[in-house]
């Protein structure tokens, strides 16, 4: 089921869907018509960039995006260059597909020719990474993921861009697990995730830093901890307390990295870089009226970073997992509620299963399901 928002190029886009779309518009009202198209179970949106030359269209693109984080999104470009504002702040909202025309010296049929065989082409590809977008993500956008460093040289002072990407843990899935409200259990999440990892490989649970104030990893151990530390018990577990998980990644490999960002209020920079480039974001919210409130305050902060995410709901009770789903169907997120465990080394059977069901997409699928239980007489969860 596809979707079309363009003026001049929709009769195009159509003919190399092959189908006629459920969804159309020209763009003049973008705003509302992306709010339409929210309501509308397209799998594939093709968008014309002409349509979000404005702010509005930008906007408007970012809320549905937020509300339709699995719809495939696909820009449809003329003659666009790295460095365009538009393109980049579509990138910094995890649209990777771009299908950009360059029209020097072609006549008017082969644009049209080159327009429908590469639409084409890119609907018949996997969706995008952001290895394919990265030449569009460049310091135009303030949310892009690309360095840009501009020198002059010669006596005329040309400009010379020199793009470097940032470095990305290519192959590794990163799990970056924040909270939206203290104590909502960030840290706990991380630890109980990483116990259900460990089954299917090498795991490091991380902490990141936040200014000088100490982590909660560290007191796992009785014993004074520089760097890399393991807990008795869990010899495929590596935890370490970091300012950016290269830190520890680029000294050994890694099946599986778990990052504790800590409360999303006191993130810094390296917070939210780890949070971009994450192979699967995940919130976890106090379900407490005043908790929830918290994460609604920052939704949309969180969104402007990444669109989608998973919500973990701290042992709510039925009546506020209910209320929490119902008010949050319209922004498509998966919720799951987490059960009460005091002990944060005591992997149960249903709590293991939640976490299956919520990372299932991320998880082996030909991998039989294990109960892992620990229990340390000197700790004490908080």
């Amino acid at each position: 089921m596809f979707g079309i928002v363009s003026a001049n190029l929709d009769g195009l886009i159509q003919e190399a869907i092959g189908e006629p779309p459920i969804f159309q518009s020209d763009g003049s009202s973008i705003r509302d018509e992306l709010d339409a198209a929210a309501r509308a179970a397209i799998r594939t949106l093709v968008i014309d960039l002409d349509c979000l030359a404005e702010d509005e269209g930008l906007m408007a693109l970012r809320s549905y995006r937020r509300r339709r984080p699995h719809t495939r999104i696909i820009l449809l470009g003329i003659n666009r260059v790295p460095g365009d504002s538009v393109l980049a702040r579509c990138v910094s909202l995890g649209i990777y597909d771009v299908v950009n025309i360059e029209t020097d010296g072609k006549d008017e049929e082969q644009v049209r020719s080159l327009i429908l065989s590469s639409l084409q082409r890119q609907l018949a590809q996997p969706a995008a990474t952001y290895a394919d977008a990265a030449r569009w993500d460049i310091y135009d956008s303030p949310f892009s993921r690309v360095n840009k460093t501009v020198k002059s040289i010669g006596t005329e002072g040309a400009n010379i861009k020199s793009v470097v990407i940032k470095e990305r843990l290519i192959g590794t899935p990163v799990i970056v697990i924040t909270s939206a409200t203290k104590g909502s259990g960030c840290t706990y999440a991380a630890i109980q995730l990483a116990q259900l990892l460990q089954n299917f490989g090498k795991v490091a649970c991380l902490e990141l830093q936040h200014g000088d104030s100490a982590g909660s990893l560290p007191l796992l151990t009785t014993e004074h901890v520089e760097g890399v530390f393991q807990v008795k018990g869990m010899p495929h577990i590596d935890f370490a307390y970091v300012k950016r998980t290269t830190d520890v990644t680029k000294q050994k490999k890694y099946d599986w990295i778990v990052v504790d960002a800590g409360y999303w209020k006191d993130r810094s920079d390296d917070t939210i870089d780890e949070w971009e480039r994450a192979t699967v974001g995940c919130v976890t919210v106090a379900p407490s009226p005043w908790g929830y409130f918290e994460y609604l305050k920052q939704m949309d902060s969180i969104s402007r970073h990444r669109q989608d995410w998973i919500l973990l709901l701290q042992h709510p009770s039925a009546g506020q997992e209910k209320k929490i789903k119902q008010d949050m169907a319209e922004y498509c997120l998966p919720i799951y509620s987490l059960p009460y465990q005091p002990e944060v080394f005591s992997l149960s059977d249903e709590t293991a299963g939640v976490l299956q069901s919520a990372f299932h997409q991320t998880l082996p699928q030909s991998v039989a399901k294990k109960r892992i239980t620990f229990r340390f007489p000197w700790w004490r969860s908080s």
